[in-house]
């Protein structure tokens, strides 16, 4: 299965394209709406795009330079997710 990562900068639009392809391309039929929330952790979801199935994979704002023991383990977290 092939796999996209969404990463990106603080408050670009990172969770709201994932949860509009999500709640479009998910075999699973959703119901309501998916509220936003800030992430720490990464959310995967399965989307199927004609006869191809991906994994989703949302990450939290990558961060280059980080600060705090947090942003360390969030920037780590999003390089294992791309295979850096």
């Amino acid at each position: 299965m092939k796999k996209i990562t969404i990463i990106g900068n603080k408050e670009v639009g990172k969770t709201t394209l994932f949860r509009q392809l999500v709640k479009n391309y998910s075999p699973l039929k959703i119901k309501g709406e998916i509220k936003p929330s800030p992430l720490i952790n990464y959310t995967e979801s399965i989307i199927k795009i004609g006869d191809n199935i991906y994994k989703l994979i949302d990450t939290p704002s990558f961060i280059l330079s980080p600060k705090t023991e947090v942003e360390k383990g969030i920037k780590e977290q999003a390089e294992n997710l791309l295979n850096v």
